[in-house]
């Protein structure tokens, strides 16, 4: 993930791109709007549009496939900025999967901080993933034993 005109852009695993063909999702900012672009493979398995995001006074709001919504039976992903970090709020029935908040993105002395669950922290063993501003970009720097598991930069 990285940091473009204040908006956070997720660049996914070659690997994982190969396996729909395409790639699964790109952010950009068009005209103030954050735009979600999954994959067409992942939007025509559901039948619908999986994701769209946009600008509702200052808040990037995640619009998912209802026909995702209703197989989870409540709101997947929200997203809105916080003092210009875009903080990821997952479904509860997620959390309650993995038994505490998976991550939580904030702002420290202009680092962007993930702090992710420690049952995934301590499956891997090391930090997962650490996001720090270079040059006005938010770099996250993987865990080399979370890489090489993947075999690839993730």
């Amino acid at each position: 993930m990285q940091l473009v005109n204040q908006f956070a852009v997720c660049s996914w695993s070659s690997r994982l791109q190969s396996a729909v063909g395409q790639a699964d999702c790109s952010l950009q900012l068009v005209n103030q709007i954050a735009v979600c672009s999954l994959s067409t493979s992942l939007q025509s398995a559901v039948g619908q549009p999986v994701c769209s995001l946009q600008l509702v006074n200052q808040i990037a709001v995640c619009s998912w496939s209802t026909s995702l919504q209703s197989a989870v039976g409540q709101p997947v992903c929200s997203l809105q900025l916080v003092n210009q970090i875009l903080v990821g709020s997952w479904s509860t029935r997620f959390q309650s999967a993995v038994g505490e908040t998976v991550c939580s993105l904030q702002l420290v002395n202009q680092i962007v901080v993930c702090s992710w669950s420690t049952s995934l922290q301590s499956a891997v063993g090391e930090p997962v993933c650490s996001l720090q501003l270079v040059n006005q970009i938010a770099v996250c720097s993987w865990s080399t034993r979370f890489q090489s598991a993947v075999g690839e930069p993730v």
